[in-house]
């Protein structure tokens, strides 16, 4: 087994992750911190929606919060606000390495935040299949 500090997203090539599974410790330490490689399209998704559905209990516990009393309202204001940090940089690192398969520039991921044109060049990461074979991010990921 590979030391936590030490991933880089080699032993995660194919839909199988080389046995293990998707939800595996190393996998998700490598997907949601890690700019290095690149993740197809069923890992970008499967990434996102992963983290999507970790978030929601968090922001409606802290909603609770909101409604008991002063207190839990600073509470709930730092929760929401570590949660979105914390979000955001996951994000990012997924999306820096589909960039990659599409062999692009990490920094290709802020064309996406032009307000309007940017849906484009999320469209691209998001639906087109990636490059064939290796490129200058590494050997292909499927």
């Amino acid at each position: 087994m590979r030391n936590g500090s030490d991933f880089n997203g080699s032993d995660f090539n194919g839909s199988d992750f080389n046995g293990r599974g998707f939800l595996n410790t190393e996998h998700l330490k490598y997907l949601y911190l890690s700019p290095e490689g690149w993740i197809n399209r069923q890992r970008i998704w499967l990434g996102g929606l992963l983290l999507a559905v970790a978030i929601i209990p968090i922001n409606l516990l802290s909603l609770l919060f909101l409604t008991i009393g002063s207190f839990f309202i600073i509470l709930a204001v730092l929760t929401y606000l570590a949660v979105l940090v914390i979000s955001v940089i996951a994000s990012i690192m997924l999306q820096i390495k589909r960039a990659h398969d599409r062999d692009h520039a990490g920094w290709y991921i802020l064309l996406t935040m032009i307000p309007l044109i940017g849906i484009f060049f999320s469209i691209e990461l998001h639906f087109f299949k990636g490059t064939d074979g290796p490129n200058q991010y590494g050997a292909d990921p499927r």
